[in-house]
């Protein structure tokens, strides 16, 4: 469970998270020193300064020492990358990166302040849980891990998840004692929202990184003018953002359905013009 110095620490934002990440980068970086050094004396140990297997006890004793200073360090390593995901927000949030907010009232505020949208993920169970829905452990590994699209988003929008609801389990029961839960498949949904909470746009299910990201970057580039326009603007600001994105959907449909030629071309257009 948070403690509350925790809690106190989330609820300062993404600055003490950078703080953090700085702390657990240190600690990675004395862990990679020493494990250098820990091969170094192990090649000593077994063949001897000279290489011909001679015992030192001064060399044995200094790698025995190194090896407790690793196993210290593992632990802090560890302590370290669970606070971090309660800071975050986000299991796995040192490979992340990333601040999310649980409160939208907040994630509001901050987009006022910052300038940037919101990026919003709604999603069976929680983000912080080994076990969500299957899309968002998705996100953990696929979107959000990857370093481009991870300082994409970090640099661009104010992040925000919320639980829709328990995500769904199933046990499987062996019969011998052994049981197995697991999760089952969960949709879930990315809303790109203004910092007054109105919707511009969302994408539901899974992408790639390149996919998902040109998505953000076009939301995040009509958002820079609609964030300036007159309230009076607004409504029809969207509704032409969403006619031109229509269009230019159609337009790639059109592009790659030619590509199909004959008779997949005339399937292709009977299923796109009845989901229209």
């Amino acid at each position: 469970m948070p403690t509350n110095s925790g809690a106190a620490l989330r609820a300062r934002g993404p600055q003490v998270l950078e703080e953090a990440l700085r702390a657990f980068d240190k600690l990675k970086a004395e862990y990679t020193k020493l494990q250098g050094e820990q091969n170094q004396l192990h090649s000593a140990a077994l063949f001897g300064e000279a290489g011909k297997g001679d015992r030192d006890a001064e060399v044995e004793a200094k790698f025995e020492q190194v090896g407790k200073q690793l196993a210290e360090l593992e632990g802090r390593i560890e302590r370290a990358a669970a606070a971090i995901d309660h800071i975050g927000g986000q299991r796995s949030c040192t490979v992340s990166r990333l601040f999310w907010y649980t409160d939208l009232e907040q994630a509001k505020a901050a987009s006022a302040q910052s300038g940037d949208p919101i990026l919003s993920l709604r999603m069976l169970g929680k983000l912080t849980d080994e076990y969500s829905c299957a899309n968002s452990r998705f996100f953990r590994t696929a979107l959000y891990a990857n370093k481009d699209l991870s300082e994409f988003l970090r640099n661009n929008f104010v992040l925000h998840w919320q639980s829709v609801r328990s995500v769904p389990r199933v046990t499987i029961d062996f019969g011998d004692g052994r049981k197995l839960e697991r999760t089952l498949t969960g949709n879930s949904a990315h809303y790109v929202l203004a910092s007054d909470g109105t919707p511009l746009d969302v994408l539901p299910g899974v992408y790639s990184p390149l996919a998902f990201q040109q998505w953000a970057w076009n939301v995040r580039d009509f958002y820079s003018n609609y964030e300036i326009a007159v309230a009076s603007e607004l409504a029809n600001l969207l509704r032409a953002y969403h006619v031109n994105q229509k269009d230019e959907l159609l337009q790639r449909w059109d592009f790659d359905i030619q590509r199909l030629g004959g008779q997949q071309e005339e399937l292709a257009f009977v299923r796109v013009n009845h989901a229209l």
